[in-house]
């Protein structure tokens, strides 16, 4: 089974948070993004990518479903 296998089989965030290394290199596509997105919830990603400056901001806190930020 190939990395984007194992990633599309996710069904719950703490299991990506359990596995999260395993994906770090993974290239992510639309397909991705959106199986990513099921999980944690739509977020706004930017920065200076050129960089190497990635910033992730998500209404709630990706970790505790519980906080919400408005």
């Amino acid at each position: 089974m190939s990395l984007r296998e194992e990633f599309l089989k996710i069904k719950t965030k703490e299991e990506f948070l359990k596995e999260r290394e395993k994906f770090r290199n993974l290239k992510f596509d639309k397909e991705l993004m959106d199986h990513q997105n099921k999980l944690f919830g739509e977020c706004y990603v930017g920065g200076d990518i050129s960089k190497g400056v990635i910033e992730e901001v998500y209404k709630h806190n990706p970790r505790n479903a519980d906080t919400y930020y408005d």
